[in-house]
């Protein structure tokens, strides 16, 4: 095992914690907490206010914690189309990652359906869409 992180199961693989984000003072006990309850849970899961309130914790504290993590970097909020208007994607990242990183790990066949990025105001999807295209990398999820 490494010295610079924390390992433990939480899926049906390991996930491994970088001691710099769990150590970082940047980051409150709150949205850690938050964050590996979001990772401890199932790949499909519902990652909404609603379903991680509990064990003591409001919408207000979720919605404070949820804000903090995606100021992070570690959660994206997407919109995107669907037949009934508008969805939400939430994706949970093990370390800090950028909106072009993240727009990259969506799955392929998500993505031109991906309208605007909830988590980072400014950043124009389309602007993300062009540097892949630019860089011709592949995607790090084909589902």
């Amino acid at each position: 095992m490494s010295d610079t992180g924390l390992f433990f199961s939480v899926r049906s693989y390991p996930v491994l914690l970088e001691r710099d984000v769990v150590l970082d003072p940047d980051l409150s006990y709150e949205a850690l907490s938050v964050w590996v309850a979001m990772l401890a849970m199932p790949k499909n899961a519902e990652r909404t206010v609603s379903a991680l309130t509990g064990r003591g914790f409001g919408r207000d504290r979720v919605t404070r914690a949820l804000s903090e993590l995606e100021r992070y970097g570690l959660v994206y909020r997407w919109e995107r189309r669907v037949p009934e208007g508008h969805g939400l994607l939430t994706q949970v990242f093990e370390r800090p990652a950028s909106p072009l990183t993240a727009f990259r790990c969506l799955p392929v066949k998500i993505r031109p359906f991906v309208t605007r990025c909830l988590s980072v105001p400014g950043v124009v999807v389309g602007e993300l869409r062009a540097s892949l295209a630019a860089t011709h990398t592949p995607s790090l999820s084909n589902t």
